[in-house]
């Protein structure tokens, strides 16, 4: 990651009022109900609503839209979900905390 996106990250981060889970939070599965929306205010809503956390850069979020999310889910499924129909995809960098890239 360049410093540039790096920076850009920890501003969205800050930015979306990320927080530290506990370490169980991103496999526990639970109702989650996110409607379609902006894909950047679903992340938001997915973070405070599970407590995980997602670095989005708002360069790759910036215009996208997704369908939503609804059911009974561990919250990396429900993020899983939000990124379909996006050319976009996410990875770990700890147990609750995921980098959209």
């Amino acid at each position: 990651m360049t410093k540039s996106n790096f920076l850009i990250a920890s501003t969205l981060i800050s930015t979306l009022g990320v927080f530290v889970p506990d370490a169980a939070t991103a496999q526990t599965t639970k109702q989650i109900d996110i409607g379609a929306q902006s894909l950047r205010g679903a992340i938001a809503e997915l973070t405070r609503e599970t407590g995980l956390s997602v670095g989005a850069p708002a360069h790759l979020v910036e215009g996208l839209e997704t369908a939503g999310v609804s059911g009974d889910m561990t919250p990396e499924q429900a993020l899983s979900t939000l990124l379909q129909g996006t050319s976009l995809s996410y990875s770990s960098y700890d147990a609750n905390g995921f980098i959209i890239t």
